[in-house]
């Protein structure tokens, strides 16, 4: 598979334009699970709906009113602790 790029734009909590969309793992109007060249995205909030779907492209646009757009995995701060701590902590030594 090419690489491609991987991008979201969204326009008024409303319209959903992404780019370096693999795979739709599943929707319904509360959330959309995607696979993307970034990994998964998990969309969620009302009435969502594919409005357009090109996967040889890797583009969707979905509409809705969008509450969040969350990539799973560890948390931030989890990652800053694995590294030794948070940037306070490092200045407090």
């Amino acid at each position: 598979m090419e690489e491609r790029e991987h991008g979201l734009s969204l326009e008024n909590r409303a319209i959903l334009d992404l780019k370096g969309v693999v795979k739709v793992e599943s929707s319904d109007e509360s959330s959309i699970l995607l696979k993307t060249v970034m990994g998964e995205l998990i969309l969620a909030g009302e009435g969502l709906h594919i409005r357009h779907l090109d996967l040889e492209r890797g583009e969707v646009t979905i509409g809705g009113r969008f509450d969040a757009l969350q990539y799973p995995g560890a948390p931030l701060r989890n990652k800053a602790k694995a590294k030794g701590g948070g940037l306070m902590r490092r200045l407090l030594k």
